[in-house]
């Protein structure tokens, strides 16, 4: 791990001192709008796997992009997407006897900085490059599952005991997230004014409770109180043969507080790119005399 990171920084360091040491009449400042269209997933206690493709669901999205130099951009997008996740998915596990899932719309507004690993776009010849990306974005879910022949929401009714006295309050549909990733941009068309690029970011939450799922069962007193409808929701394994209502796991756990849910988006990109020149007025002497570029 530390050997890849060691690597990594050498590499953006090389980068950048290339670009510093190149002597361009010009430095490209531009700016893109661009489309998103690509799948969303999430990984939390109703995924058993980081990536099972067979649940991804579509999303798409709107950013701009503004280019500070050839190396370093800043993009910010709305993105929308699904997520999904049910324990019927693993009939094998155990897991199944829970009986749980869910599915939730998820809009990203997102915020971050990127880096090529090229001088993307600085000579004619130069129309790929790589880069990453890191920074920050807010997201909101509102996790339902489909009961009696309908969705039902479920943060409101406080599945875990949520907002009963004595008890923590019911979590906020609206939260942050860490989105990093990587991605590939080609410019093409007869001016290089098309950017298509390949992307994947993943989102590291600040909370357990994308799916409805996080801590334990509420205590057969806390469950009492609680109308059917509630009680029903929070422990579905009645809804399997030989199972009852009667046989709630009161204070058994029901997911695992210890880790956070997270999520992505991968796709494509397609942006019309704006350029604006703007002079490099750094002097470079020629044979005794200075020459502005």
């Amino acid at each position: 791990m530390k050997r890849g990171l060691l690597i990594l920084f050498c590499l953006v360091v090389f980068s950048w001192n290339v670009r510093s040491q190149s002597e361009f009449k010009q430095m490209h400042k531009s700016y893109e709008f661009g489309w998103f269209s690509g799948i969303s997933n999430y990984s939390g206690e109703l995924r058993q796997l980081r990536f099972e493709a067979k649940s991804s669901e579509f999303a798409s999205g709107l950013f701009f992009r503004y280019n500070f130099s050839n190396n370093l951009s800043y993009k910010t997008s709305i993105y929308h997407g699904k997520l999904r996740g049910s324990d019927s998915s693993y009939p094998t596990l155990n897991i199944s006897d829970r009986n749980l899932s869910f599915e939730t719309d998820i809009v990203d507004w997102s915020h971050v900085i990127e880096f090529s690993f090229m001088d993307f776009g600085s000579r004619a010849e130069r129309v790929a490059a790589p880069y990453i990306f890191a920074g920050v974005s807010g997201f909101y879910f509102n996790p339902k599952t489909y009961y009696n022949g309908e969705w039902v929401e479920l943060q409101p009714l406080g599945t875990e005991g949520q907002g009963m006295p004595g008890k923590a309050e019911k979590y906020d549909k609206i939260q942050v997230s860490i989105p990093f990733g990587l991605g590939f941009n080609i410019k093409v068309g007869e001016k290089r004014d098309v950017v298509i690029g390949f992307e994947v970011g993943f989102h590291k939450t600040f909370t357990d409770h994308i799916d409805d799922i996080s801590g334990t069962y509420p205590e057969r007193s806390d469950f009492e109180q609680m109308s059917p409808e509630i009680q029903a929701l929070s422990y579905r394994g009645s809804e399997l043969p030989n199972q009852t209502i009667d046989d709630f796991p009161a204070g058994q756990a029901r997911g695992n507080s210890n880790r956070f849910d997270s999520f992505f988006f991968g796709g494509i990109c397609i942006s019309k790119h704006f350029t604006k020149y703007v002079t490099n007025n750094r002097p470079k002497k020629v044979k005794g005399k200075k020459i502005i570029l």
